[in-house]
C-alpha cells in the first residue's frame, strides 16, 4: 500500500480528466450539433436507465476495491461476478425501456439497443475498482484511451453516417471495449488469483452495505425521470442535460483525492489528508469560476437551443462544487473505515459504520432534493422553460451545501481534517479577479459565430483565467508556492 503515490496519483488523474474534458466537449459537440433537440433529450432518459441498470454492479466492486487495497487476490472472482451479474442489469434495462416506452421520434427498439452498453460498464466499472486499490492511476489512462476512441467513432458513425442514437452506442459500446482492454492490462497482476465461490457468497451476503449507497444515485438521477413524469417538455430535458454535462467539469476536481481512499484503507493516510484537502481546493474553486463565467458561450457552443440554461448552469456549478467537496469527505470517512477489515464483525457493527452512514446522507440529501422538485415542478406547470431550469438549478444548490457541511463536521471528527481558511480565503479572491475578468472580456469577444470560430476563443478565455488565477495566487501566497514546489518534485520522483 505505502507505493501509492497521493499526490501524483491526484494530479495524473485530474491532468487526464481535463484533457479527457476537452475530448468529451469535442464529442458533446458532435452529437448535440447532430442530434435534433428531442433525440438528445431521449439520449438524457436512456443515460438515466443506464444508471439504474449499472446499480448493482458496486456488489461485488466496492469488496474488490477495499480487499485488494489491503494486499487480498480478489480481483478475479470480482470480474467474473460482476459480468455474471450484468445479465439482470440488461434484463432490469430492459424493463425500463419498456415503461418509458419511445420519446421524441425514438422508437422503442433504439432505446433498447443501449441495453448493449450494459455488460461492458458492469466489467469496465469493476476493473476501475479493482485498480483503485491497486494502481489508481491507470484509471486516469484507461478512461484517456476511451475517449481518445470515442471522438474518431462519434464522427464516423453519428456525423459520417448519420446513424443518430445508435451511432452514438456504437461509439460508446467501442470504445468502452478499449477502455475494458487498457484497464484489464494494468490489472492483470490482481487477476490470477483463484475463483473463489466463498468470497462471492461473502459479498453478495453484505450486498445490503455495498447496493446501498447506489440508492442515493438512483434517487438523484429519479429527476429528470420526474420531470418527464409530471409532463414536463423532452426540450427541457435536453437543456438541463447539457446544463449538467458542462457543470460536470468541476465534479473532476475531486480525482485530486482518488488516493486517499486505498491510502487511508492501508492504514497509512492520515498524514496526507490535509494537504491534499487544500490541493482539492485550489484546483477546484477556479473549475467552478470558470464553468460559472462562462456559462451562457458555453451552453452556445453545444447548441444555441440550449442557451436559455445559462443560469440554470451556473448554480449548478456551485452545486457540483459542494458535490465534488461531498466525494473528497467521502473518501476520506469510507477510507478510514475498519469495520471490515478483520472480518467478523455483525450486521449492527456494519450499520453503525461509515460504510453505512456515509451513504446514508447521501439518501436524505437527495430524496429531499426530489420532494423539492416535485413541488417545483408542480407548481411551476406550464412555466416558461427558463424558470424551470432556474429552480432546478436553485434546487440543488439549496439542497446540496448543508450535507457538504455536515460531512466536513464528520470528517474532521473522524480523520482530523482541518480546512486551512486564510488559503482558501485567497484562492477564492483570486478566481473572482481573474474569472470577473474573463467573464467581462467574453461579453466583448464572444459573438455569435461559426464553430470552428467561436471555439478557439471560448477555450483561449478558459486558459486566461486559469493562468490569471495561477499568476495570483502563485504571486500573492507563500503557500501557494510551496504546494507548486512540492507538485513538482512529486511528478519528478521516480
Amino acid at each position: 500500500m505505502s507505493g501509492i503515490r497521493v499526490t501524483y496519483t491526484g494530479l495524473v488523474s485530474f491532468a487526464s480528466r481535463i484533457a479527457i474534458v476537452l475530448g468529451n466537449a469535442a464529442f458533446m459537440l458532435i452529437i448535440t450539433r447532430t442530434l435534433p433537440v428531442e433525440e438528445y433529450g431521449a439520449w438524457g432518459i436512456i443515460s438515466t436507465m443506464l444508471v439504474y441498470a449499472v446499480s448493482a454492479e458496486v456488489a461485488v466492486g466496492y469488496w474488490a476495491s477495499r480487499e485488494v487495497a489491503r494486499g487480498e487476490d480478489s480481483g478475479r472472482t470480482a470480474v467474473a461476478s460482476s459480468a455474471a451479474l450484468s445479465a439482470g442489469g440488461v434484463a432490469a434495462y430492459a424493463g425500463f425501456a419498456l415503461a418509458v416506452g419511445s420519446h421524441g421520434g425514438v422508437g422503442l427498439e433504439v432505446m433498447l439497443l443501449a441495453a448493449l452498453l450494459v455488460p461492458l460498464r458492469y466489467v469496465s466499472g469493476t476493473l476501475v475498482r479493482v485498480n483503485l486499490g491497486w494502481r489508481p492511476h491507470a484509471n486516469a489512462y484507461a478512461l484517456a484511451a476511451q475517449c481518445a476512441a470515442q471522438i474518431p467513432l462519434a464522427l464516423y458513425f453519428v456525423y459520417h453516417l448519420g446513424w443518430g442514437i445508435p451511432g452514438v452506442v456504437a461509439a460508446f459500446a467501442i470504445s468502452h471495449a478499449v477502455c475494458c482492454a487498457v484497464l484489464a492490462a494494468y490489472a492483470r497482476e490482481k487477476l490470477r488469483g483463484p475463483l473463489e465461490a466463498r468470497r462471492l457468497s461473502g459479498w453478495l451476503r453484505l450486498s445490503w452495505v455495498s447496493v446501498y449507497p447506489e440508492v442515493a444515485s438512483v434517487l438523484y438521477r429519479l429527476d429528470v425521470i420526474l420531470f418527464v413524469a409530471l409532463a414536463g417538455p423532452v426540450a427541457v430535458v435536453a437543456s438541463w442535460t447539457a446544463a449538467l454535462t458542462v457543470a460536470f467539469t468541476v465534479i473532476h476536481s475531486a480525482l485530486i483525492a482518488t488516493a486517499i481512499y486505498p491510502k487511508l484503507l492501508g492504514g497509512d493516510g492520515t498524514g496526507h489528508v490535509r494537504g491534499n484537502m487544500t490541493l482539492f481546493l485550489y484546483v477546484a474553486i477556479p473549475m467552478a469560476a470558470m464553468v460559472i463565467s462562462l456559462a451562457g458561450p458555453a451552453l452556445y457552443a453545444l447548441n444555441p437551443a440550449y442557451a436559455e440554461a445559462h443560469m440554470a448552469l451556473a448554480l449548478l456549478a456551485v452545486g457540483m462544487f459542494f458535490t465534488a467537496a461531498s466525494v473528497v469527505f467521502h473518501y476520506m470517512l469510507e477510507g478510514n473505515e475498519k469495520v471490515d477489515a478483520a472480518g467478523g464483525a455483525s450486521a449492527g457493527d456494519y450499520a453503525r459504520s461509515n460504510l453505512f452512514l456515509t451513504p446514508s446522507i447521501n439518501v436524505v440529501q437527495h430524496g429531499t432534493y426530489l420532494a423539492v422538485l416535485a413541488a417545483g415542478f408542480v407548481i411551476l406547470s406550464g412555466a416558461p422553460a427558463a424558470d424551470v431550469l432556474l429552480f432546478w438549478g436553485i434546487a440543488a444548490v439549496a439542497t446540496g451545501a448543508p450535507f457538504t457541511a455536515y460531512r466536513y463536521v464528520l470528517a474532521r471528527r473522524e480523520v482530523g481534517l482541518r480546512l486551512e481558511a486564510a488559503k482558501v480565503a485567497k484562492y477564492l479572491a483570486a478566481a473572482a479577479c481573474s474569472f470577473g475578468a474573463v467573464h467581462v472580456a467574453q461579453i466583448e469577444l464572444l459573438r455569435p459565430a461559426g464553430i470552428f470560430e467561436f471555439m478557439p476563443v471560448l477555450l483561449g478565455l478558459a486558459a486566461a483565467g486559469m493562468a490569471g488565477y495561477a499568476a495570483i495566487t502563485l504571486a500573492a501566497d507563500p503557500g501557494t508556492r510551496s504546494l507548486a514546489r512540492g507538485i513538482v518534485a512529486e511528478i519528478r520522483r521516480r
